[in-house]
């Protein structure tokens, strides 16, 4: 390669050098179906493209599907006729989302989960020996 290539190139790679941010910043906007979901466990799988898919779900003791109440001499509302009662007969497994990661994101919640997991643990067991401590 002449001299002159050479230069050519130096000065290249230096002025890509400057222009290249040396930070990059980013926004977070909250979609306007943002909300907080409660989760007690989740399933899922894999799906037809490898993608890790999982349905975040929440449980709770069944409410009525329907009830009946007597209605009173004066026409008010009076009391429910339990026996009249419909209900489930399980506990109720709410799906609250369903989300859908690449392996590369799933990598990177487990790191973040498991980073989470030992913050809360570590303040957990500090919080007993204090505790114990006390006694």
């Amino acid at each position: 390669m002449a001299e002159d290539e050479k230069t050519l190139l130096r000065e290249e790679a230096e002025s890509n050098e400057k222009q290249r941010p040396n930070c990059v910043k980013f926004d977070y906007v909250k979609s306007e179906f943002f909300r907080v979901i409660h989760a007690d466990g989740v399933v899922g799988g894999l799906t037809p493209r490898l993608d890790i898919h999982m349905d975040i779900w929440s449980e709770r003791f069944p409410i009525p599907k329907q009830v009946v109440h007597a209605v009173n001499g004066d026409g008010s509302l009076g009391n429910e006729i339990k026996s009249d009662r419909q209900a489930r007969d399980a506990i109720v497994r709410e799906v609250e989302a369903g989300v859908v990661l690449d392996l590369e994101t799933g990598k990177a919640l487990l790191d973040w989960l498991t980073e989470r997991i030992a913050e809360a643990e570590k303040l957990l067991n500090e919080r007993t020996k204090e505790s114990k401590d006390k006694q």
